[in-house]
């Protein structure tokens, strides 16, 4: 067997994605086994990720846990059933080098004029890492959907371990790539899994969806189109804060082109300005701030 090759990660995304089709969560969400945890406090929603595999699950599985955790706590407050569109998620991380992201606990504010505002902390055990905002659009009519396990706990699926269907060829293509993730090196699961999906081009950086990116909807997770635009940027850094404006839905059937645009550099810090677009139209628009990495004398 190659060096790099990594059957269990393979195995364990096959018994994430039949639990996702046994309960609408997003596969990319089973995989990391997003969970809920008991605060003691009605006005609180928290998740974690109960599953980090090599190196943790890196920047797209705490970006996923913040978006599905602040967007559980409006709908505990508007209802499970509510799809609500994300519009605008803001991460502010701890400048130190990375450690595992375990949960984020969130609360909302009441929506008002048709806009659900939520914030959250990230924790890490119970260290306070980072914060998290986001911005949701409450429909006064809107699709319904079915409750997340976690946000109705009595309907929690128990695990599966089998699927019931034939795998489609998209789905057998995750798992080829998860058996070969470059976790030696370092590379966080999840994001090792999004790099793989990637190409570099003359005018920019692609990503190719596939089927562990998907949401609720059959779009491009909101949290994947933050780390392809952070991801994008190279900078030899840690994220320190990251905001990102949600235009349109991403279409998962057609590569996303981002476009990274260094605005200032110190000698510490970098700002990035990144757009996001597919078929020329644009999708995502994003501002980070990276701390540099601090260079070994």
């Amino acid at each position: 067997m190659p060096e790099n090759e990594h059957p269990e990660m393979r195995d364990r995304a096959l018994e994430a994605l039949a639990l996702a089709r046994a309960s609408g969560v997003p596969w990319l969400a089973t995989m990391a086994r997003v969970q809920p945890v008991a605060t003691g406090d009605a006005s609180a929603v928290e998740l974690r990720i109960g599953y980090h595999g090599p190196s943790g699950a890196g920047l797209v599985g705490v970006a996923m846990l913040a978006d599905l955790a602040l967007g559980a706590a409006l709908r505990s407050q508007v209802g499970v059933r509510r799809a609500l569109p994300t519009l605008t998620l803001t991460l502010e991380l701890d400048p130190e080098p990375p450690r595992p992201w375990t949960s984020v606990r969130a609360r909302s504010e009441p929506p008002r004029g048709g806009l659900g505002r939520t914030h959250g902390t990230v924790l890490s055990g119970e260290t306070v890492v980072g914060r998290c905002l986001a911005t949701f659009a409450v429909p006064g009519s809107a699709a319904r959907l079915d409750p997340l396990p976690w946000e109705v706990p009595e309907a929690v699926t128990p695990l599966v371990h089998s699927t019931a269907e034939p795998l489609t060829d998209a789905e057998q293509a995750v798992l080829t790539a998860m058996r070969t993730l470059d976790a030696e090196h370092g590379r966080p699961w999840a994001d090792a899994l999004l790099a793989k999906a990637c190409q570099d081009g003359p005018d920019g950086r692609f990503l190719h969806p596939n089927a562990a990116m998907l949401n609720r909807s059959g779009q491009v997770q909101g949290a994947v189109l933050f780390w392809f635009a952070a991801a994008s940027s190279e900078v030899d850094g840690h994220l320190v804060s990251g905001h990102i404006q949600f235009l349109t839905p991403a279409d998962p059937r057609t590569s996303l082109l981002a476009r990274p645009v260094a605005v200032h550099e110190t000698r510490r810090t970098v700002f990035v300005h990144t757009e996001v677009s597919q078929r020329g139209q644009p999708v995502a628009s994003a501002d980070f701030v990276f701390r540099r990495a601090e260079r070994k004398p």
